[in-house]
């Protein structure tokens, strides 16, 4: 199903209460659009942050920090660590990781840069 809405200026006389509504409605739909005071934004940095609560409670989890490029506000850096390779396999096939990577892939101009690495010895 497709969703199309369009916001506008307000113009005297028209009813307010449409636009409002039209703000709820996306902001209950829209998986980066986030609303707090009346205020609204897009990020998709409340779901990097969701992301990692969830992930720091994944058995093996040691380690799981974002990190943002000053420079480059759109620009994160997830930083990882395991406690083995079958750790890491379950938090891959995890809900929550599956369900963060269905949204954040229409966002991203590439595809996401995995790599995994091993402590230098």
């Amino acid at each position: 199903m497709s969703l199309n809405l369009r916001l506008a200026c307000a113009e005297p006389g028209d009813q307010l209460a449409i636009f409002g509504e039209a703000l709820r409605e996306l902001s209950e739909r829209a998986t980066y659009l986030y609303e707090e005071a009346g205020r609204y934004w897009f990020s998709t940095q409340p779901t990097l942050n969701r992301l990692a609560e969830e992930s720091r409670k994944d058995p093996g989890c040691v380690r799981f920090d974002v990190l943002q490029n000053p420079m480059r506000a759109n620009h994160f850096t997830i930083i990882e660590s395991w406690a083995n390779a079958q750790a890491l396999e379950a938090h891959a096939a995890a809900p929550h990781t599956r369900k963060y990577r269905d949204e954040v892939q229409p966002m991203t101009g590439s595809p996401l840069d995995e790599r995994v690495f091993k402590a230098a010895e």
